[in-house]
């Protein structure tokens, strides 16, 4: 019954030009570094939802910012439900084009009810909808939402996401409601005026089936650039042997890959004429990819049986030279022993987005570079989990 301080996670923003070196809000672990890809939030007022944009029914949003949100600061807002019979609602317009699929994200509190619905509707056919149980953190009664998807973030805060695909061009409409329990699809009830949830933090995004990191927003919409990082220059030269090498690798891939593109990148030894060793995920099929392009051309290619799936660590060791390539993932081995590796390499590249290639969308957590191919036995063994 004697009071403590306990540590708070806080989600803060990192300096332009800056690694992001992120952690589990719960846990507190590192996952590593964070790679992700540009992105829009196409919602104008993601913080606050007393603005007239957000439309309200049978709801207010109390005027005074009274919780601390994800970032540590008083903003989280409380949406009330009125003493009505019916549902409870906040919503904001958005405009949506066919073909593509939108996640709507944003993160929520219990504040006197149980649980969040989160709607997609208008453009998307039938409505995508699903409920957020945030008493015991889980996804409820699902609708013909396309995903659905919630994380906890500490300190009894979640983020809850939908991804649907649009099947019009048009206006679309994304509404929150009050809800009292996982399973109330219909949400509708008599309030109590009192009674609701907190939320903060409001995203919607276009071309992408889940959610990424937050992008706050005051009167408009605001982006994020992709994350690019290389090492060039004497940086790179000054270590990289030109004659072999080996590379280890441990990462994560947290988003589902951007759609239209081939591949996930997770690192690559380039030139600027067509020459590189690289890694990377096929967003098709799931599989691990370790290639060599030599002169234009694709020299090696080793495709491991390996598939990925989200919030899976995943651990790869390359090692290379002339007519000796030992590729191991997560303990198993592949070989080519007839091949040609570039010898003109300039820098590096990791998890970066070019033509046809998207961003990790994850954590790195280890990159190791050993000036010297190791063996195949030496490969697998840094590997074995």
């Amino acid at each position: 019954t004697q009071p403590i301080t306990n540590y708070q996670s806080t989600l803060v923003s990192a300096s332009i030009n800056q690694p992001r070196f992120d952690h589990d809000p719960v846990t507190k672990e590192c996952k590593g570094l964070f790679i992700e890809d540009a992105t829009t939030n196409l919602l104008t007022y993601s913080e606050d939802t007393t603005n007239a944009i957000w439309s309200k029914f049978n709801s207010t949003v109390s005027a005074y910012n009274n919780v601390i949100s994800p970032d540590g600061s008083l903003s989280a807002r409380k949406l009330v439900e009125s003493t009505a019979t019916g549902i409870h609602s906040l919503t904001q317009s958005f405009s949506v084009t066919s073909g593509l699929t939108y996640t709507a994200s944003a993160y929520f509190k219990r504040g006197g009810q149980n649980a969040v619905i989160i709607e997609l509707t208008s453009t998307f056919g039938t409505n995508k909808w699903a409920i957020f149980d945030l008493q015991n953190g889980v996804v409820g009664t699902v609708g013909t939402a396309g995903i659905a998807e919630i994380s906890s973030i500490g300190n009894g805060w979640y983020r809850c996401s939908v991804s649907a695909q649009a099947t019009s061009t048009g206006t679309g409409y994304l509404t929150l409601d009050i809800a009292r329990n996982s399973t109330d699809s219909s949400a509708s009830y008599a309030g109590d005026g009192y009674s609701g949830i907190y939320i903060w933090g409001a995203q919607l995004e276009a071309n992408s089936a889940s959610p990424s990191s937050y992008v706050a927003t005051a009167g408009s919409t605001a982006s994020r650039g992709y994350d690019n990082a290389a090492m060039t220059g004497s940086n790179f030269s000054s270590w990289y042997n030109q004659e072999e090498g080996s590379v280890y690798s441990e990462f994560r891939i947290d988003q589902k890959p951007l759609a239209g593109y081939y591949n996930t990148r997770t690192w690559a030894l380039n030139n600027q004429s067509g020459n590189s060793v690289y890694s990377y995920v096929d967003a098709a099929t799931g599989k691990m990819y370790h290639d060599v392009l030599y002169n234009g051309s694709l020299t090696s290619t080793i495709q491991s049986s390996n598939t990925w799936s989200l919030n899976t660590v995943y651990r790869n060791s390359t090692g290379f030279k002339t007519n000796d390539i030992g590729v191991s993932y997560n303990s198993s081995i592949d070989v080519d022993v007839s091949n040609n590796v570039p010898k003109d390499i300039s820098y590096l590249q990791i998890a970066a987005q070019s033509s046809g290639v998207a961003p990790l969308r994850g954590h790195l957590r280890r990159f190791t570079y050993y000036p010297k191919k190791l063996t195949n036995q030496e490969l697998q063994t840094l590997t074995a989990i």
